[in-house]
């Protein structure tokens, strides 16, 4: 994995671009590519991640739902310059609803959270 770009969002968010393609197998050649990591304060608990704190949140190149490389950096470019927000986006979170709901967002995610020993 290399990084290619970091950057702060507005909000204060960290965020860099990563290219993972070097993964990529002779088996698998199309399986790993872009990679938009983002470093917002998570707004609610799930039980691995606190509210409150930081978390990595990703959003990957996936070839099986046409998002492609040239989407992804379209995208990063777009949060760097303030034209989408990380919710844009929300679609392509890696974790999906879960991702959303760590970060405040309305879904119908609810967490099953341990209860404390």
């Amino acid at each position: 994995m290399k990084v290619l770009e970091k950057a702060i969002l507005e909000n204060g968010v960290h965020v860099q671009l990563e290219d993972w393609r070097d993964k990529n197998t002779a088996e698998y050649p199309t399986l790993y590519g872009l990679t938009i990591a983002a470093y917002p304060i998570a707004g609610r608990s799930d039980g691995w991640i606190y509210g409150g704190e930081k978390f990595r949140l990703e959003i990957n190149y996936n070839q099986y739902v046409n998002y492609t490389n040239d989407m992804v950096l379209a995208d990063y470019r777009a949060l760097v310059n303030a034209e989408k927000s990380l919710e844009d986006l929300a679609d392509h979170f890696y974790y999906g609803e879960k991702d959303k709901w760590r970060l405040g967002m309305a879904t119908d995610y609810r967490p099953h959270i341990p209860s404390k020993w």
